[in-house]
């Protein structure tokens, strides 16, 4: 493993873990984890929170659009599930696992050629 797929790793990772902390931590105050309606009610709430949800909503579908050529592209399987794991998991999970695993199908690709 490269420094860079650990980095990626550690990110994924972060990304799950503070994702879901914030998710767990509503669900606890009585708050839905299925309700759509309250947590776009919520993400664009006040100014700063509409420019973060923004910003994460433009990016995560230039990501889902990129994602299934990209892995196409380079020979990688199944890239398809990651704006699905974006879209139900988080997407500061799906994002660097995605580079990950980008990474390491080009440096096997490296090493084999």
């Amino acid at each position: 493993m490269t420094l860079r797929e650990a980095v990626y790793g550690l990110l994924a990772l972060a990304g799950l873990v503070a994702t879901w902390y914030f998710h767990i931590s509503y669900a606890m105050q009585g708050g839905s984890l299925t309700d759509i309606g309250a947590a776009a009610r919520l993400a664009f709430a006040n100014p700063i929170s509409s420019s973060l949800s923004a910003d994460v909503l433009i990016a995560f579908v230039a990501f889902a659009l990129w994602a299934g050529p990209e892995a196409r592209r380079i020979g990688m399987r199944a890239g398809w599930v990651y704006p699905l794991l974006g879209l139900f998991i988080a997407f500061a999970f799906a994002y660097p696992l995605f580079l990950l695993r980008r990474e390491r199908c080009l440096r096997l690709q490296r090493n084999r050629g």
